[in-house]
């Protein structure tokens, strides 16, 4: 069993127009950098490999790229001692002809998050109340997130959007959505240089 963040659609309501000029089309890659909690142990925070879907593709006004059946972008596995099961993942959204800054950025957001998560935990297990307490998953998905705004801001060139996030908790293996094992569809949006796109996913447990 385990669950997957899968991604249905990216949309596009409005291109970007930076120049003031919507000339050409937009070019769109997707990433995202995920960390999760397994069980209520300090050491069970986990990061990922951050993950990318390369070129979406072209995007003019309206035009939208629809993934059937969803396409899979992080599996989160499950085991024993796994719940509670807290995710917070990181969306990242480029606009860029060659495609050459969405390595670059994701892999600074990854390190970024690492670096935060890491001393939040070395922090937390120097303090004997916390020890008793559990971890305050709250605290690290909040301060991880800022780290990912942060290096978002030190960057702030014309192709980057600011990036969006996505939460959940899950706590047995018997979680379903209305008695569904997927989700219902979610959406973000993404609002920068002019352009306004909407990401859509799920979540989807399988029993493989």
């Amino acid at each position: 069993m385990g669950l997957q963040l899968r991604i249905r659609e990216l949309f596009a309501l409005d291109e970007t127009n930076t120049a003031g000029t919507e000339f050409g089309s937009d070019d769109m890659y997707l990433g995202a950098v995920a960390l999760e909690r397994r069980g209520t142990a300090k050491h069970t925070v986990q990061l990922l490999p951050f993950k990318t879907l390369g070129e979406i593709g072209e995007f003019d006004d309206g035009d939208r790229k629809q993934y059937n059946p969803p396409r899979m972008l992080f599996n989160f596995g499950f085991g024993k001692t796994v719940f509670p099961k807290d995710i917070v993942v990181i969306f990242v959204l480029v606009e860029k002809d060659s495609g050459k800054t969405m390595g670059p950025f994701l892999n600074e957001v990854h390190q970024a998050v690492k670096t935060t998560a890491d001393q939040l935990l070395a922090a937390a297990k120097q303090d004997d109340a916390s020890a008793a307490g559990g971890m305050d998953w709250v605290l690290i998905a909040k301060a991880v997130w800022e780290a990912a705004q942060f290096v978002y801001r030190e960057w702030s060139p014309d192709e980057i959007f600011e990036p969006q996030r996505a939460v959940l908790s899950i706590h047995s293996e018997s979680h379903r959505w209305n008695g569904k094992a997927t989700s219902p569809e979610l959406a973000l949006g993404f609002k920068d240089h002019g352009g306004h796109y909407v990401l859509k996913y799920d979540w989807h447990l399988h029993f493989g």
